[in-house]
């Protein structure tokens, strides 16, 4: 009975409760949730390259055109060099000695090629050669003899350095960086090279042709070593098969481009020659002049080999007249061959000559200038042949003081100027 009372009274108030919750009279009980958050760590390992970069850095340096570059000094026993920059072609050389001569001249490329490289003795500036090069920086190097002077300035248009005198010096006024002033033009009319020009130089352009009525001091490239420059060739009798220029001894003698015997170097002190002969059997008529050159001193001694003959000669001329013609024979056996003697059958003595030597072998010859002293002149190579194996041939043209001439070789002078005697 108690038990069954003590139910009741529990199912009533469970019911009670229900209902008091069912009508909001009880408010509901929160649920306590626990949230758990489980935070994964990932551990990451970072490796770190490091690229180390050395960079270099490179001066650029910029140097002014060559069109137009030159290098100077009035000093004695002086190096002057420039640097210049060349797009390309082909460029003329011209220097001055400047009374500091022989001076040397030198061109070189940073190619490592040197375009030029010769010595020089005419005091004014003077056309001295052209010369062909591909995209580059160049160097111009100039340099003057001992003398007594050995304090002066050096310069260039816009970049130089001495090594022997100091740098800097201010450019004269003239032709270009560097140039002689203009000098007065003598009584024929012609400018002097070789006169009062007391600033040695070295200086590039694109002007390709020599100046014309320039007078030199000696014959101008009297040994053709810069090809036919400061020489007009006229006809085709001096223009040889194998190239444009001057004969060249040692291709001749290579080509077999002789006469009988190879060329004979050592009679001759050049590289290049002039001539008529064309390595053939049928020559060319043609001539070739100098420039004008002033007469300073009695003789014009020179090499040769040339027959006898009146169209094979040597000119001289004054103001475009000719004054005179010299005729020579380096063929003459009785002088030049090897003579050899032959004993016959009757017991006579009979003379032979080996003429084999002469073609090919150079004499000595001269020409006297006396009654020309201190004019300008001309000399012109003459042959006015097409004979067969009737050919001149010369070269080491300059003047001196004492007549060089081989005995024996001399046919003539033939005279307009009654002076020249």
């Amino acid at each position: 009975m108690n038990k069954l009372a003590a139910i009741v009274v529990l199912v009533i108030i469970v019911a009670a409760v229900g209902a008091a919750w069912k009508f909001g009279l009880l408010p509901l009980p929160k649920t306590s949730t626990t949230t758990t958050t489980t935070t994964s760590v990932s551990t990451t390992t970072t490796m770190t390259t490091v690229n180390t970069t050395t960079t270099t850095s490179i001066q650029v340096v910029y140097y002014p055109p060559c069109s137009s570059f030159g290098v100077n000094t009035s000093a004695y026993n002086a190096i002057v060099t420039g640097k210049c920059s060349w797009s390309g072609g082909e460029l003329g050389v011209w220097a001055a000695a400047g009374g500091h001569g022989p001076v040397t001249v030198e061109v070189t490329g940073s190619n490592g090629d040197t375009y030029v490289d010769t010595s020089f003795d005419y005091n004014c500036t003077t056309f001295v050669r052209n010369f062909s090069a591909p995209r580059q920086n160049l160097t111009l190097t100039l340099e003057t003899a001992i003398g007594s002077n050995t304090i002066g300035t050096g310069g260039s248009n816009s970049s130089s350095s001495g090594t022997k005198s100091s740098g800097g010096g201010a450019p004269t006024t003239g032709s270009g960086q560097g140039g002689s002033t203009a000098t007065a033009k003598n009584a024929s009319g012609h400018t002097p090279a070789g006169g009062a020009c007391s600033e040695a130089l070295l200086k590039l352009n694109e002007t390709l042709v020599p100046p014309p009525f320039v007078v030199y001091q000696n014959v101008y490239n009297g040994n053709f070593s810069q090809g036919w420059t400061g020489w007009n060739v006229s006809g085709p009798g001096f223009r040889n098969p194998g190239f444009a220029g001057p004969m060249n001894i040692t291709w001749a003698n290579d080509q077999g481009c002789w006469l009988s015997v190879p060329w004979n170097t050592s009679m001759y002190s050049g590289n290049f020659f002039a001539t008529s002969f064309t390595c053939g059997t049928s020559e060319s008529a043609g001539n070739v002049t100098s420039s004008w050159f002033n007469v300073t001193k009695p003789f014009l001694n020179f090499k040769l080999v040339s027959s006898d003959n009146s169209n094979l000669y040597i000119q001289v001329m004054r103001n475009s007249t000719n004054y005179i013609n010299a005729y020579f024979d380096t063929l003459n056996v009785s002088t030049f061959a090897a003579k050899y003697q032959v004993k016959g059958a009757d017991n006579s003595i009979k003379t032979y000559y080996n003429v084999t030597i002469g073609p090919t072998t150079f004499r000595n010859a001269s020409i006297p200038l006396a009654c020309f002293f201190g004019e300008p002149v001309r000399i012109r190579l003459v042959a006015a042949t097409s004979d067969v194996e009737s050919y001149i041939a010369a070269g080491d043209f300059t003047t001196a003081n004492i007549r060089s001439m081989a005995p024996g070789i001399s046919v003539g002078l033939n005279l307009s100027h009654a002076t020249c005697v």
